[in-house]
C-alpha cells in the first residue's frame, strides 16, 4: 500500500499543474498511468508476501542434489548413500515430503528425528523421509545431530509453506490478485493508447516548425519529412516496448500468484535473466566495434551522397568537365558507387560479429566459389556494358541495327541492350554479343548533316541520265522527311549490259521514321517517271518486245501525251 500511496501523491494535480493548458488531458492521462503502476506493483509485492515469499539472492550453485518443497530449497544432499548418487536420493526425498504435504491428516509436529548408532532418521510417524548418514555430515562439515536439526527445521518449514500455499483461502487470494492485475493491464493498455497516439498526433505536427530537416548551406542532408518519420518510428517502436514490458510483467505476477507454477515462472525468468545478462556483456564489450562501424557507415553514405551531387550537377550540365560526356555521369556515378561501398564493407568486415568463426569463413569461400563459378558471363557482360557506355556507341532511344536487328533501343544496363524492332518486337541482347557485332547508329551523325537515305533504280540506255537525274531529284524533293539541305543527289553506281543504275541520296532528320521516307520515296519515283513517260522495266523485255504495248499505266500515258500536245 505504501508504494501505491507514493504513486498516488506523485499524481496529485497541483503537482501536475504546470503544463500548458492545451495537454491538460495528457496529463490527467499520465496520473491514471501512474497509479495504475502503482497498483500493480502493491499487487506483486502483495502476492509475494501473502504467499511468505521473501526475495532470495542468487545463491551460489551447490555441488549436490537440491530438495525443494513450496518452490524453495529445503536441503541439499551431497553424499551417496550405497547405490543411490545425490540426485536419486533428493529425488526420492522430494516424493515424500510432497505426499506428506498434501495429506493434512499427519500433524507437521509429528515429523520429528529416530537416532541411531551410525545414522539419524528423520520420520513422520512410523514414516521415514530421510536418513542422515556420517557421510552427509561429512560433506557438510557438521556433526551429524547438529546437522540432522537443521534439516530437520527446513523441513517442518517447508511443509508448513506448501499447506498454507494450497488451502482454499490462498487459492482465493491468488485468484483475487489474478483478477486485479488483468484489470490493471487492462487499464494500463488503455492508457497507453491513448498516451501514445496523442504522442503521435503532435510528432506528426512538428513537420515543418521544431523538425525543419538537416540542411548544410544549400545542401539538404535528411529532409523534414524523413526526420518527422523517423520521430514517429521511434514512438511506435517505444510503444511496442512498454506493451512487451507490461504483458511480460503481467505474466510473471499471474504465474508467481499460484505455487503450482511460481517456481516454473521464476526459473524461466531467471534463465531469461541469464541471457539477457550475458548478452547484454557482449553487446557492451562489443560497443568500440559497434561505434567503428556505424562511422565508417557513415562516412561510406556520406561520400556516396556527395559523389551522387557531383554527377548529379555533371548530367545536368551544371558542373563541366572537358572529354567528359554528360551521359557518361549515371553510369561513372554507379560504378563509384559500387567501389564506395566495396571498400567499406572491407574495412567492416573484420569487425562483424563472428567474422573470425570457421563457420563464417567456410560460408564466405564457399559463396566465393559459387560467386566465381556461376558469374562468368554475367562478368563478361558488365565489362562489354562499360565499354559500351564509355565508347558512346549509342544512346537510349537511337535507331540502330545490332546484327539483324534494327530498332530503337529502349534500355541500356550493364549487362543487356534492349532494343525494340519497327515491328514493335522487343529483342534483348547480351552486352558481351552487342560488342563482338557491326553496330549500326542511324541517329548519331543527324545534327551533322543528317541521316542518308539511299535506293537504287535501274533504267535503259535509252533514257538521256540528265533526264533521270533531275527525274530522282524531284521526286526525292517531295517527299516528306526529306531534307532540302543538303540537297539531293544522283550517283551512276554502275554501267551494265542492259541498263544503268541510278542511287539517289537524300539526307533526313527523322531516322527512327526512315523506313516509312524509304516507302514514300519509292511512290514519289514511280509517280515522277510515270508522269515524265520514262519507263522503268526489265532491260531484257524490252530487248526482246516483239509488238507488246508499254509498260507505263494508262494514266500515265494519258498525261504524258497530254502534255505534249
Amino acid at each position: 500500500m505504501g508504494a501505491a500511496d507514493t504513486a498516488v501523491r506523485g499524481a496529485d494535480p497541483r503537482v501536475c499543474s504546470r503544463p500548458r493548458p492545451d495537454v491538460r488531458s495528457r496529463g490527467d492521462a499520465m496520473r491514471q498511468l501512474l497509479v495504475c503502476a502503482a497498483l500493480l506493483a502493491s499487487l506483486g509485492a502483495a502476492a509475494f508476501s501473502s504467499a511468505g515469499e521473501q526475495p532470495q539472492p542468487p545463491s551460489t550453485p551447490h555441488p549436490g542434489a537440491e530438495v525443494v518443497l513450496a518452490g524453495r530449497v529445503v536441503l541439499v544432499l551431497s553424499a551417496r548413500v550405497g547405490s543411490f548418487d545425490p540426485a536419486a536420493r533428493a529425488a526420492a526425498v522430494m516424493g515424500r515430503l510432497e505426499r506428506l504435504a498434501r495429506d493434512t491428516s499427519v500433524p507437521i509436529g509429528l515429523v520429528g528425528l529416530a537416532p541411531a548408532d551410525d545414522a539419524t532418521d528423520i520420520v513422520a510417524g512410523d514414516r521415514v523421509l530421510l536418513t542422515v548418514t556420517d557421510a552427509d555430515a561429512a560433506a557438510a562439515g557438521e556433526p551429524r545431530n547438529q546437522l540432522a536439526g537443521e534439516w530437520l527445521a527446513s523441513i517442518r518449514d517447508g511443509l508448513q509453506r506448501f499447506r498454507d500455499e494450497h488451502n482454499a483461502a490462498s487459492w482465493l487470494l491468488s485468484l483475487t490478485y489474478s483478477g486485479l492485475a488483468t484489470a490493471v493491464l487492462l487499464g494500463l493498455l488503455i492508457v497507453t493508447r491513448r498516451l501514445f497516439r496523442r504522442l503521435l498526433a503532435e510528432i506528426a505536427t512538428w513537420h515543418g516548425t521544431r523538425l525543419k530537416g538537416l540542411r548544410v548551406q544549400k545542401l539538404e542532408l535528411i529532409s523534414a519529412k524523413r526526420m518527422t518519420a523517423t520521430f514517429l518510428a521511434g514512438a511506435r517502436l517505444l510503444r511496442l516496448a512498454v506493451w512487451l514490458a507490461l504483458l511480460l510483467t503481467y505474466v510473471s505476477l499471474e504465474f508467481s500468484f499460484f505455487p503450482a507454477t511460481r517456481l516454473a515462472v521464476r526459473g524461466a525468468f531467471g534463465q531469461a535473466g541469464a541471457a539477457l545478462k550475458s548478452v547484454g556483456a557482449a553487446a557492451l564489450s562489443y560497443v568500440p566495434s559497434l561505434i567503428y562501424l556505424l562511422v565508417v557507415a557513415v562516412i561510406a553514405w556520406a561520400t556516396v551522397k556527395f559523389v551522387r551531387l557531383i554527377f548529379a550537377a555533371i548530367e545536368s550540365r551544371k558542373v563541366v568537365i572537358p572529354g567528359f560526356f554528360p551521359d557518361w555521369a549515371r553510369p561513372t556515378y554507379k560504378i563509384a558507387r559500387f567501389f564506395i561501398i566495396l571498400i567499406a564493407a572491407i574495412a567492416m568486415f573484420p569487425y562483424v560479429p563472428g567474422s573470425s568463426s570457421p563457420a563464417f569463413r567456410g560460408i564466405s569461400i564457399f559463396l566465393g566459389a559459387v560467386v566465381s563459378l556461376g558469374s562468368s558471363s554475367a562478368v563478361s557482360n558488365i565489362l562489354a556494358g562499360v565499354v559500351l557506355t564509355y565508347t558512346r556507341a549509342f544512346q537510349v532511344g537511337d535507331r540502330v541495327q545490332i546484327g539483324d536487328a534494327v530498332g530503337d533501343v529502349v534500355g541500356k544496363t550493364l549487362l543487356v541492350t534492349r532494343v525494340r524492332t519497327i515491328k514493335n518486337v522487343e529483342v534483348t541482347i547480351p552486352n558481351s554479343q552487342v560488342l563482338g557485332s557491326q553496330v549500326s547508329n542511324f541517329s548519331s551523325r543527324v545534327s551533322k548533316g543528317g541521316l542518308i537515305l539511299h535506293t537504287t533504280v535501274t533504267i535503259g540506255y535509252d533514257a538521256p541520265w540528265r533526264r533521270v537525274h533531275e527525274l530522282l531529284i524531284t521526286a526525292a524533293r517531295s517527299t516528306p522527311g526529306i531534307l532540302a539541305d543538303p540537297e539531293p543527289f544522283v550517283l551512276q553506281t554502275s554501267l551494265d549490259d542492259f541498263f544503268v543504275s541510278y542511287q539517289i541520296n537524300a539526307a533526313t532528320d527523322q531516322p527512327r521514321r526512315m523506313v516509312e521516307t524509304l516507302a514514300s520515296l519509292h511512290a514519289n519515283i514511280q509517280d515522277t517517271f510515270n508522269r515524265a513517260g520514262v519507263e522503268i522495266c526489265s532491260p531484257h523485255f524490252r530487248a526482246l518486245r516483239d509488238g507488246n504495248r508499254s509498260t507505263i499505266p494508262n494514266d500515265g500515258q494519258a498525261e504524258s501525251s497530254e502534255g505534249g500536245t
